[in-house]
């Protein structure tokens, strides 16, 4: 005998969703192979979990960014590094700056 094919998530439709919405909904993927159906399912788990408890739906958001970033930094470890060393040098730069207003700082007063 032949099993019929009776489950809901056997049958596939179609729904229209703004640009924007698609967007956001991208934000969620952790994998770029995700489909929308797992998006959007994703998104109702995360909804229900906040009902119960929003610091857990907070951390699984949390981690869903971790594991994108972690991703990215794989996938293009030269745009990554570009990030880093700007930052470096920022930080590297107000500490200069603030080394040399305290050695004014003291000259002054001495």
């Amino acid at each position: 005998m032949a099993k019929q094919e009776t489950k809901e998530e056997n049958k596939n439709t179609t729904i229209k969703v703004s640009e924007g919405t698609k967007v956001r909904l991208d934000h969620l993927k952790e994998h770029k192979e995700e489909s929308a159906d797992t998006l959007i399912n994703k998104a109702l788990n995360i909804l229900n979990v906040c009902v119960r408890s929003p610091s857990l739906a907070g951390r699984i958001l949390r981690d869903i960014e971790k594991t994108k970033k972690r991703k990215e930094l794989l996938e293009n470890p030269d745009t990554m590094i570009v990030k880093k060393s700007s930052a470096s040098n920022q930080i590297k730069t107000n500490l200069e700056g603030n080394i040399q207003r305290i050695k004014t700082n003291l000259n002054s007063k001495n």
